[in-house]
């Protein structure tokens, strides 16, 4: 694909989705084709993850399991005996096509049996028009049970378990505790979460102890109840408002989500809580913060967002900002992913308390993806790597036509198996059918599982509710299913396709998973372009690399933090700051420390002119480029430059010129007597330098955008990795 194609590409963003994919059909395994059956269920045995030649795998018994299979979303419904066939189908797919399991999707609203007693006539009128409060005041009244798990008929799973054990197929409960009964939003409806204009959704908030209690009720009785089944190969913790390790909202609705959460009473009164531990209870020192003399613990709020930017000027000094500085704001950020993975462990530390002895799957969010992630606080990817409670990792994006196409779609995918992977998890896509009709795009999806050395499951789709007329709803389809043709494809191309291992790498984007939730302001109309300006750049740089034939690992800011010799451990000849605006003494320590020990430092963008609450403090800059000279930054609006020449970095760019329209202030400073060699420099300033290399300190500057010219940055790329240029 042409270089140029990238960018473009890039700049469209991942907040529209990343979900398509597809293969060759075959309505049964082709002549001379010889798939050997993955395993037998026979008798309970340990699921558990074992490292075999450098890679994670998945191991029943002493056997070593590929990760295939089917992710069904047909509720079980306690009313209709028919709800059970469609899951039927999937087990019968898995064990025709040599899969290894079925995922069941158990949404706590379905299963519980008393959904239908309780329902108003007119429910899904209310839903689908957003009236969420009047819903809840509709819903007849009924006292809390004293064992949520009594609620429950467990018939019809007990008979899926040994349906599949009949057809040896595993399965994987996906128990979503997110999803309450009726009668628990009629009594507990202060325990929703709440956005910024005080709009609540159906979704309990984190660490809302009616929401434990009864969460533990039903996890604890299911887990017992099926444990020690032969058809139990683990369980799937579906956390989060999409299954998906976030918060409701976002810049667009999302499942009648809309905006900031948490905003609610209880919400609110637990960040009162988490800023007198912060604040050692000494209002004093809260009031300093933020900058209110009449602030204290007990009338502190939950700050509201900054609004949209409408004008270009406001928008280019936002993008060359530390985002929102605001004291209050960072708190709650952090107060909000603190209340997440709290929540997140309680239950991940449930089911493995309870069931040591089968995995634990669990959706988690992506690298280089959390400058889109703010809003959903889908950030924390680096915790799901180092969880001793989440065996393997998952995430769920949809396949299209076109999908493999897009260097944007590649790379995520990529990362996101080599980052766990690197990290000793196991990890697999689960596809949603996007509407693809191109068998070849399944197929490459397939290929793509084998290639990584990762797993393959397949989205069932059409969200059936059988029998749930009864409910009211006549709306029982929301993703495409994939066809037989194209299940067959996806099976057939797997299961002949040699396997590979990913490659040990000698590059580095470090990244800043929190950096979203702080750089979040969208533009308003043609201005939403500059919208996730800085966040865009690292991606960039990945599929840059990718199209240039270098593969990189991504390391997040917290890894360095937690370990600072993380970088000396893995022997990265270069690694990338790319935007790294908001710095800390921990991070830029070991990036020094790093550098000193022979390691190469990539400066891009914004990185190093911030501290960690977005305050402008160009030291953390002068440090990484080990400069004494004042560093000054240049605000302009616009700007274009060109290369240099005499370089061998520049072979094959001299004086070549950039296009586009730079909006990214350049810092300056006396590079001859810091022995930096200008690469690149303004056109109508030429003093002022975009590109620069110190060979002897190992560093080079890059301050634009990657994202204006990207067939000549692949050029310079390529010459700064081939080796021969003095550098790595």
């Amino acid at each position: 694909m042409k270089v140029k194609v990238i960018l473009a590409l890039l700049i469209i963003g991942i907040t529209s989705g990343i979900a398509v994919i597809g293969v060759v059909y075959y309505d049964s395994t082709p002549p001379g084709v010889k798939v050997e059956k993955a395993f037998s269920v026979a008798n309970s045995e340990k699921s558990y993850v074992k490292i075999v030649n450098g890679t994670p795998e998945l191991f029943v018994g002493d056997k070593e399991t590929e990760i295939t299979g089917f992710y069904t979303t047909s509720q079980l419904l306690p009313w209709s005996q028919e709800s059970v066939e469609p899951v039927k189908k999937y087990i019968d797919k898995a064990a025709k096509h040599n899969f290894t399991f079925v995922i069941l999707d158990l949404r706590w609203l379905f299963i519980d049996k008393t959904s239908l007693e309780l329902a108003p006539p007119n429910i899904w009128e209310l839903y689908d028009a957003g009236e969420y409060e009047e819903l809840i005041d509709a819903i007849k009244p009924m006292q809390p049970p004293e064992d949520a798990a009594e609620l429950i008929d467990w018939t019809l799973l007990d008979e899926l378990f040994d349906y599949a054990e009949s057809r040896g197929v595993y399965l994987v409960p996906c128990f979503v505790y997110h999803t309450p009964p009726l009668w628990w939003l009629k009594n507990y409806k202060t325990n929703l979460q709440k956005n910024n204009t005080g709009k609540i959704v159906f979704m309990p908030c984190f660490n809302s102890p009616a929401h434990e209690k009864y969460t533990d009720q039903v996890i604890t009785a299911m887990v017992k109840r099926y444990k020690n089944h032969p058809a139990l190969l683990g369980w799937n913790l579906g956390f989060g408002y999409t299954e998906e390790n976030n918060y409701p909202g976002g810049p667009v609705l999302r499942y009648g989500s809309l905006g900031w959460y948490d905003y609610s009473e209880f919400a609110e009164q637990r960040f009162r809580e988490y800023l007198k531990d912060k604040y050692s209870n000494n209002s004093a020192e809260l009031r300093q913060g933020w900058n209110n003399e009449s602030l204290t613990f007990e009338n502190a709020e939950i700050p509201q967002p900054l609004p949209d930017i409408d004008d270009f000027n406001e928008m280019v000094d936002y993008v060359n900002s530390g985002g929102d500085e605001r004291r209050q704001f960072y708190d709650w950020q952090f107060f909000r992913l603190e209340e997440k993975k709290r929540s997140r462990d309680h239950f991940a530390e449930l089911y493995k308390t309870l069931d040591p002895n089968h995995v634990l799957f669990c959706t988690s969010s992506l690298p280089l993806t959390t400058f889109a992630s703010g809003f959903t606080m889908e950030t924390d990817y680096y915790e799901y790597a180092f969880s001793s409670y989440i065996d393997l990792v998952l995430f769920n994006p949809g396949v299209s036509n076109g999908f493999w196409e897009n260097p944007l779609y590649r790379l995520i995918c990529h990362s996101f198996i080599k980052y766990f992977q690197n990290h000793g998890k196991p990890a697999f896509i689960t596809w949603e059918d996007w509407g693809c009709t191109d068998l070849e795009e399944i197929k490459k999806c397939a290929e793509f599982a084998r290639r990584t050395s990762s797993g393959l499951v397949i989205w069932e789709g059409k969200n059936r509710y059988s029998g749930n007329e009864a409910l009211g709803s006549d709306d029982d389809e929301f993703i495409d299913e994939f066809t037989d043709k194209e299940i067959a494809t996806f099976a057939k191309t797997f299961h002949t396709t040699p396997e590979e291992k990913l490659e040990k790498s000698e590059i580095a984007i470090i990244e800043e998973p929190m950096a979203g939730a702080f750089d979040y302001r969208r533009g308003t109309e043609e201005l939403d372009v500059f919208s996730g300006y800085k966040g865009y750049e690292p991606l960039a740089l990945g599929a840059l690399l990718i199209s240039a034939g270098e593969d990189f690992d991504v390391v997040a800011t917290d890894e360095i933090v937690k370990n600072p010799e993380i970088l000396k451990l893995k022997s990265y000849k270069v690694v990338a700051l790319v935007n790294l605006g908001r710095m800390d003494e921990k991070v830029l320590n070991a990036l020094l420390d790093y550098r000193a020990r022979g390691g190469g430092l990539f400066v891009v963008g914004r990185t190093g002119l911030f501290d960690e609450y977005g305050n402008r403090d160009a030291s953390y800059l002068k440090r990484l480029l080990n400069v004494t000279t004042n560093v000054e930054v240049q605000e302009r609006d616009k700007s274009s430059w060109h290369f240099a020449k005499g370089d061998a970095l520049l072979k094959g760019i001299e004086s070549r010129e950039i296009r586009g329209d730079e909006i990214l202030y350049l810092p300056s400073f006396d590079y001859e007597k810091e022995g930096y060699k200008v690469l690149g420099q303004l056109n109508d300033n030429p003093e002022v330098a975009t590109v620069g290399c110190n060979y002897k300190e190992r560093t080079l500057f890059w301050f634009p955008s990657l994202r204006t010219d990207e067939e000549k940055v692949q050029i310079f790329l390529q010459n700064y990795l081939t080796g021969n240029n003095g550098f790595c």
